[in-house]
C-alpha cells in the first residue's frame, strides 16, 4: 500500500473511530439535517458539532447545501445549512490479517459513466441556483432539465433492455 492510501485510510479509520461522528453519519442517513438540529438530536454543543461536520465535508462523506426554508427566513435573507451523505462516498475496504502479514486495502470504486454525467448535471444546476434571476437563469434550468430527461430516457432504454436480457435467461433455463 503506498503511503498517500494509507493516510487516507488511517485518516478514514479515525474519522469511524470516533464516536459523535459515527453517530452524525447515523443521523444524516435517513435525510438531510441542519446544525442546530443534529446539536439538539445529538445533546451536543454547536461549536463542537461544526468540527465534526466538517471533518466529515472535508474527508467527502458528507456534502452540504443550502436552503431557504420558510418566508421569515427569506425575509431575513437566512439560509439553513443541511448536511447529508455525499451521494460520491463510497469506499470499500479489504482487511486481511494472518499471524505474519497484515494487509489493508481501501479503495474508492471507479463511478460508472452515468453517474459522472449526473454529477456534472448536479455542478451545472448549483451554479444555475446562484444566478441572477432573468432569462439566462431559465435558459439553462430549462436546458438542465432537457439534459436530465434525455439521461433518464437514456437509463429507462437500458433497464428494459436488461429487464428483457434477464427474462430471456429465465426462459431458456426454466
Amino acid at each position: 500500500m503506498n503511503e498517500m492510501m494509507l493516510r487516507q485510510l488511517r485518516k478514514l479509520l479515525d474519522i469511524l473511530g470516533n464516536a459523535t461522528r459515527c453517530r452524525i453519519l447515523n443521523l444524516v442517513s435517513d435525510q438531510p439535517r441542519f446544525i442546530s438540529e443534529i446539536s439538539r438530536e445529538l445533546e451536543i454543543g454547536q461549536q463542537a458539532i461544526l468540527r465534526h461536520l466538517a471533518e466529515l465535508e472535508n474527508f467527502g462523506l458528507l456534502s452540504s447545501f443550502e436552503e431557504e426554508e420558510d418566508a421569515e427566513r427569506k425575509r431575513k435573507g437566512r439560509k439553513r445549512k443541511y448536511y447529508e451523505i455525499s451521494p460520491k462516498a463510497q469506499y470499500r475496504m479489504f482487511i486481511s490479517i494472518d499471524k505474519d502479514d497484515l494487509i489493508f486495502d481501501l479503495r474508492t470504486p471507479e463511478r460508472p459513466d452515468y453517474l459522472k454525467k449526473l454529477d456534472q448535471i448536479e455542478e451545472q444546476i448549483d451554479k444555475a441556483r446562484r444566478l441572477p434571476f432573468g432569462f439566462m437563469k431559465l435558459e439553462t434550468i430549462q436546458r438542465l432539465m432537457n439534459r436530465l430527461e434525455d439521461e433518464i430516457t437514456t437509463l429507462d432504454e437500458a433497464r428494459s433492455h436488461a429487464i428483457r436480457l434477464l427474462e430471456k435467461l429465465r426462459n431458456e433455463f426454466e
